[in-house]
């Protein structure tokens, strides 16, 4: 394999897995619908949006988000000895007067109260890579090629319209709290695993009245094939996390969809018939745009690809063999059947 794009192979049942890099991967904003918007201040990259195009100022920045502007508030007037009017430098916001110091400390506080934000850091050096933070990179201590150049921002209102988690599970940092119902939990005491052999959260579905849980650990499946056999009866005590800051959680994994496409960890797959002699034959699937570690989730996907290719290879030749039987087909004039 010459390809430029090539990453490495994998032989499975009579199958070849090639892993190739996707180098034509559109950016996460165009590759899919983000919660958050990545607005930043580069004078030669252009991400998402241009904090320099749309906002003089970073704290023009704040402002829009917490959807109060200075510029709109009422200025304290008054008549000098003169008989002039006189602005002072106090602003009233919600019948109370703020000086300039204090009225921006206090838009500020709105924007972090309407919204998730995070700061996001770039090192900029023979390729980019991004990170949480609005120091420099630990590679870079001084700073010299990284530092603060954006936020990744997402308002609390979408966050409570789209994603179906409950406020305390969006916003709460206490995961020891008491659940209640509609919480996500994990427990000590796990429930039957799923059809993909792991486990994760469970929904408490009831609370019942001496204080027992029930949860269903099956509950993101539709419900025709959930079953009676993932909800189970445990003890508070058995509980061993409340969800809890969901909405950072998933600001953060896609900040590290951004870094994934910005480091070049995006990958795609080619399935090709192997003959006997190892020798590569008909492409029979091919994929691209997968983010992150191809072994996590990309190469278990292509194996169940070629294992369904073998069921329905070994029903189609069941199939033959069942009508040449069926029509009394002589065995000189059944043709030879290949099937791995």
């Amino acid at each position: 394999m010459t390809s430029h794009t090539f990453v490495e192979a994998e032989d499975y049942r009579g199958y070849r897995i090639e892993v190739h890099y996707d180098f034509d991967a559109e950016k996460p904003n165009d590759f899919c619908d983000m919660l958050s918007t990545f607005v930043h201040w580069h004078r030669r990259y252009h991400w998402d949006v241009d904090g320099r195009d749309k906002y003089e100022t970073l704290f023009n920045f704040f402002e829009d988000v917490a959807g109060v502007s200075i510029d709109d508030l009422q200025q304290f007037e008054r008549i000098n000895e003169h008989g002039w009017t006189v602005c002072e430098d106090r602003w009233k916001y919600r019948g109370r007067w703020y000086d300039l110091e204090a009225i921006q400390e206090k838009i500020v506080e709105l924007a972090y109260k309407n919204t998730i934000l995070i700061p996001v850091g770039l090192y900029d050096q023979g390729g980019y890579t991004f990170y949480e933070g609005t120091g420099p990179h630990a590679i870079d201590p001084a700073g010299w090629d990284s530092g603060h150049v954006g936020f990744l921002y997402v308002t609390k209102d979408r966050l409570r319209s789209e994603t179906g988690y409950n406020e305390q599970e969006l916003f709460s940092t206490d995961r020891n709290r008491k659940p209640r119902k509609g919480d996500h939990v994990k427990a000590a005491k796990r429930g039957p695993k799923d059809r993909s052999g792991k486990h994760d959260w469970g929904k408490v579905i009831r609370v019942k009245r001496n204080g027992s849980l029930v949860v269903d650990f099956n509950n993101g499946y539709i419900r025709a094939v959930r079953k009676p056999a993932h909800a189970l009866e445990l003890h508070p005590d058995d509980i061993t996390e409340v969800m809890a800051d969901r909405g950072r959680e998933m600001l953060r994994a896609e900040l590290k969809m951004w870094d994934e496409w910005a480091t070049g960890q995006i990958y795609g797959y080619k399935i090709f018939e192997v003959d006997e002699n190892g020798e590569e034959g008909r492409e029979i699937d091919s994929c691209w745009s997968f983010y992150g570690d191809y072994n996590d989730y990309m190469l278990p996907e292509c194996r169940s690809i070629i294992d369904s290719y073998i069921k329905a290879d070994l029903k189609a030749h069941l199939q033959t063999l069942k009508n040449w039987i069926r029509n009394r087909v002589p065995l000189y004039k059944r043709p030879p059947l290949i099937w791995l």
